[in-house]
């Protein structure tokens, strides 16, 4: 399930931007894995961190380049813009934007180079508690649900800043080397950049004034599928996340996916999610509970 807290548009958010200075909570919600949902492709949120905690399971997480060993009592910040996966377990999931802290880029609480996972330990029951709280409250036809959710999440969001310190670097233990592994890091940013755009293998490697062989060998290396898996599944998320978070229609997802083709953007999503889009906006997307 997805609950959404509010539907701020870019506008509204810069409003707010501008007005104050706290972190603001735009969504919380939950997914159990467990019950055989479709699966999610690797996304990012443009300007929103997302807390993801995990109550139940063990299984993989991708972040970025990076893969983590996630269970329960884990939780996992992916900051903005951060191509993420996690498709296992029962887990609270929430999100903000306006986020600001010493030395970071906006929107951003992982320093470079440190793993996203936090484990919470001690601090597991009241994580989570607050993570359910939040999550009850989005049901609530109250007008001042969104107001509660917002206050219930700072102190959430303090908690969470004791915690970071706590941090471990990560550890890259692949095969090649580190020329190799950062040229195929530039190559895998390369192509998140230009996602929606039609580009072949051929482009990359000429912008990179490399061989398409060398160029497949080492994004393979970098992003654990080929080229054109990767910018499928990437496409696809990138839908997924439209659909849940906005009311576009169809048509302008898949435009806004990198397809201009309707029809053909729809057989995509239903192979690789299991379900239409339209199916699976009604069945995930959940209810807005206004600010």
């Amino acid at each position: 399930m997805h609950f959404s807290l509010s539907s701020i548009d870019k506008k509204q958010k810069e409003i707010s931007e501008n007005s104050i200075r706290e972190p603001l909570l735009l969504y919380v919600g939950s997914h159990d894995f467990r019950e055989n949902l479709p699966d999610r492709m690797l996304h990012s949120h443009e300007d929103i961190v997302e807390f993801v905690c995990f109550l139940d399971g063990k299984g993989k997480c991708i972040v970025g380049e990076h893969q983590y060993t996630v269970c329960k009592g884990d939780l996992v910040i992916y900051n903005a813009n951060m191509m993420h996966l996690d498709n296992f377990g029962l887990l609270y999931f929430c999100g903000a934007t306006n986020i600001h802290l010493p030395d970071l880029p906006a929107n951003t609480m992982i320093p470079p180079g440190t793993s996203p996972v936090l484990h919470l330990g001690p601090q597991e029951s009241a994580i989570t508690g607050l993570l359910s709280s939040m999550h009850d409250i989005a049901f609530l036809d109250s007008k001042n649900a969104g107001e509660s959710c917002q206050l219930l999440f700072r102190v959430f969001f303090n908690q969470l800043l004791n915690l970071i310190s706590g941090l471990k670097e990560f550890s890259d233990n692949s095969a090649i080397s580190d020329s190799q592994k950062k040229r195929g890091r530039e190559i895998q940013r390369y192509v998140d950049e230009h996602i929606t755009d039609k580009l072949s293998l051929s482009e990359i490697a000429e912008h990179f004034q490399l061989s398409t062989f060398y160029v497949s060998r080492i994004f393979k290396s970098a992003a654990g599928c080929t080229l054109n898996e990767y910018q499928t599944r990437q496409r696809i998320g990138h839908a997924q996340n439209l659909l849940l978070t906005t009311s576009l229609p169809l048509s302008e997802v898949a435009v806004k996916s990198g397809y201009g083709n309707q029809g053909y953007f729809s057989k995509q999503f239903t192979k690789l999610v299991g379900i239409t889009p339209l199916h699976y906006r009604k069945q995930f997307r959940g209810k807005t509970v206004e600010r």
